[in-house]
């Protein structure tokens, strides 16, 4: 079934959405011709041609549709009517065969509707589907997390899939899947990140590395620790020892060669003897050893002035595989302790008979020479990144991505756990759609060779002459076509009589043909396909006793439809007809009706139109009945009180102007001129509430024959002067 209609830029109606909802297994449509009811018809029939429209099937199973309208009776006629398929009688077991599987098929198509449901929902948005796909999209965002915390240090590593959630999705459950690099630490990634995607690194060479042998040698040397004193047999040796003033004495003598023989000290003349004895106390080993002082003072200066030059030269480099700050504070160290080891030398050479001892500067020669090391070490790593680059940073990216893959593992975890689970339950759910749509073709074709075996074309024919006949048709029939498939209009001497039939005649042999066609097919198979009927005015250009079969013929369809009973499953009518709404809107006798019919009107205003939900039958039998009282006093005049027949008329307009809109009725003066107008306004004043006026009282107080007769003529030019005289004619000709 059809369970509600969106309908927007379709013939009368606008591009605002109008929805036609809570449908029922009878639905009646009411209004005038050209308020777009059979719009309406055509959309149902092909809703593909109207995009802007929608049609919600019951549990998304759209069924076959069939229309009679206009464009039916058309085509019809434009060739031969092709034979109507129907089950034969012969065999009532080869019947009971076609509706087993007939209810089989039905059953299967419930299966895969509720399987259908499961997986995609009753509206095909939900179910697992829809499931599998909120899973995807939730995780999305808790994957992307890894994005946000990583995408500043990782950048350059992740692009191509830092712009979209999807991709990055992607991208982390098949790193997770493949990915078997080597799991390293958050810092040694990025460094290297800095390194292996730098666009200026470029090869270098080593950093030479300082010798400590020879400055730790100096620090060593022994002359440091020797006292250095002049020759033990000297007669001034005993004095010298016992004064331990052999460095003054050394000083004191430095001066004797200008003092001129006097001591230097006392100014007092020295005998010629102790400058002797100080030059052979002062000997050449002497001298020797604080040359050797001396010069070892020249060595250690120049050895720790080089090493600091190496060392200020890395540090002026600024290579960034140095550790420049430690090796800053460790020359600021040397420095100083090489500065104090210069100083103790220097005393050591003024006074040489003192033991000198130097802070060693070994520790931190050693604790450069490692830094220098390890920079060779990253210049010697860059170098090899730099020969085989391409290799490094697919490595690089590996490595990468299985530390953000391994940072996300638990929810990776758990969201290929939930797919999984979802996953093969969708699979479960398409494998048994897949079985019940096997088996319900395999039934297909089953029913369709037991209805090619079953089927006809002549019962459809022989009913249909039945029926013209029993009606008075009698000038014309329904024959056989040339090709045994179709059929042709004939009259009684054989002549083709298609061409010189009366609408009225053509109409009703049209729906004769549809309503046979209900129950059957053009095709030897499908005569039991489950199907929505549209009739729209099928009582156009028929009289009142056509009209009562054709009215009939349609009730007949109700108690099998709304039981189950046949494969029509719902049916639309569409009509301006009152006599034939009433008909088949009102029908006695048939349960269920009242719980299972709809009613819509169908209404212009403003140019647009509108489609109303009823809540009742919006064609009720007063509006008739009021009719029936008008025509009686027409047909009888004086058989109706003169004091009712203008409020009777009032109240004609009132009902059906505001039925069927689009036309406002305190306008409807304005369509006459002189002294009509003020009749228009007397018969319309109780249209509107509180609207009454003097011309009102003068209509009660003087409504004479002739008066009665102007309203009634007004009454009538009404419906002639708004284009609504159809309606006049048809309501005013029954009876």
């Amino acid at each position: 079934m059809i369970e509600s209609i969106e309908i927007r830029n379709l013939a009368m109606f606008n591009d605002t959405s109008h929805y036609i909802e809570e449908l029922k297994k009878i639905n009646s449509f009411f209004g005038i011709n050209g308020s777009g009811k059979t719009s309406i018809g055509r959309l149902i029939l092909n809703p593909t041609q109207f995009p802007d429209c929608k049609i919600n099937w019951e549990a998304n199973s759209e069924l076959e549709c069939r229309v009679y309208n206009s464009d039916f009776i058309k085509e019809s006629f434009s060739q031969d009517l092709l034979g109507v398929f129907t089950l034969g009688k012969e065999s009532k077991e080869k019947e009971l065969e076609i509706k087993r599987v007939k209810d089989d098929i039905e059953r299967i198509e419930g299966e895969i509707t509720k399987f259908d449901n499961c997986l995609n929902g009753k509206d095909g948005h939900g179910g697992k589907e829809k499931e599998l796909d909120v899973l995807q999209n939730q995780y999305k965002d808790i994957f992307w997390r890894q994005k946000i915390k990583y995408g500043s240090d990782f950048g350059i590593v992740l692009e191509g899939v830092l712009a979209s959630k999807e991709r990055f999705k992607d991208k982390l459950l098949q790193e997770n899947n493949d990915n078997d690099a080597s799991l390293c630490s958050f810092e040694d990634l990025k460094e290297r990140i800095s390194t292996v995607f730098n666009k200026q690194l470029v090869a270098k060479g080593l950093i030479k590395n300082i010798s400590i042998e020879k400055i730790t040698a100096f620090e060593k040397n022994s002359i440091l620790r020797k006292v250095i004193i002049g020759k033990e047999n000297v007669d001034i040796t005993e004095l010298i020892h016992k004064l331990n003033n052999s460095d003054w004495v050394k000083k004191g003598a430095d001066y004797m060669n200008d003092s001129s023989g006097l001591c230097p000290f006392c100014q007092q003349k020295l005998p010629e003897s102790f400058r002797n004895s100080l030059v052979e106390y002062f000997d050449e080993s002497y001298e020797h050893d604080l040359r050797q002082v001396e010069q070892l003072a020249d060595n250690y200066y120049e050895e720790v002035s080089r090493v600091q030059s190496v060392i200020q030269a890395i540090l002026d480099e600024r290579d960034e595989c140095v550790d420049y700050k430690t090796l800053e504070e460790l020359n600021t160290q040397l420095h100083l302790i090489a500065s104090t080891n210069v100083e103790r030398i220097k005393q050591k050479i003024q006074e040489p008979s003192t033991i000198v001892e130097l802070d060693s500067v070994e520790s931190v020669l050693k604790s450069i020479s490692v830094i220098i090391e390890k920079a060779n070490q990253k210049i010697n790593e860059q170098n090899r990144i730099i020969k085989n680059i391409d290799d490094e940073r697919k490595l690089l990216k590996s490595q990468v991505w299985r530390f953000i893959t391994e940072e996300a593992k638990n929810d990776v975890d758990t969201y290929l756990s939930h797919k999984k689970d979802l996953e093969q339950k969708i699979q479960s759910l398409q494998t048994k759609i897949f079985d019940q749509k096997k088996e319900k073709k395999s039934k297909a074709n089953c029913l369709l060779e037991l209805e090619k075996s079953q089927t006809s074309i002549i019962p459809t024919l022989e009913g249909i002459n039945s029926i013209l006949s029993s009606f008075g048709f009698k000038s014309f029939k329904l024959a056989l076509g040339d090709n045994q498939r179709s059929y042709k209009l004939v009259r009684e001497n054989g002549e083709d009589a298609k061409t010189t039939l009366s609408e009225g005649e053509r109409n009703f042999v049209a729906f004769l043909y549809f309503y046979y066609l209900l129950n059957g097919s053009q095709d030897e198979s499908g005569t039991l396909n489950n199907k929505i009927v549209v009739f729209d005015d099928p009582v156009s250009s028929l009289d009142s006793d056509i009209l009562f079969i054709v009215s009939t013929l349609i009730r007949e369809l109700y108690p099998s439809v709304l039981d189950d009973e046949n494969s029509i499953k719902q049916i639309f009518i569409l009509t301006h007809n009152v006599y034939f709404h009433k008909e088949v809107t009102l029908p006695k006798g048939i349960k269920k009706i009242s719980n299972n019919i709809a009613y819509f009107v169908v209404k212009k205003c403003d140019g647009y139109s509108d489609i109303i939900k009823a809540e009742s039958n919006p064609v009720s039998s007063t509006y008739e009945m009021l009719w029936d009282e008008l025509r009686r006093e027409f047909n009888f005049p004086g058989s109706v009180s003169k004091a009712v027949l203008p409020n009777i008329m009032r109240r004609i307009l009132e009902h059906y102007f505001q039925l069927v809109g689009g036309i406002k009725l305190h306008d409807l003066h304005k369509h006459f001129d002189g002294t009509d107008i003020y009749r228009c306004k007397s018969l319309c004043s109780f249209i509107n509430d509180a609207s009454h006026s003097s011309f009102d009282d003068y209509s009660y107080a003087l409504c004479d024959d002739a008066e009665l007769r102007e309203y009634f003529r007004v009454f009538k030019d009404i419906f002639e002067n708004t284009d609504q005289i159809g309606h006049y004619d048809m309501m005013m000709n029954k009876g």
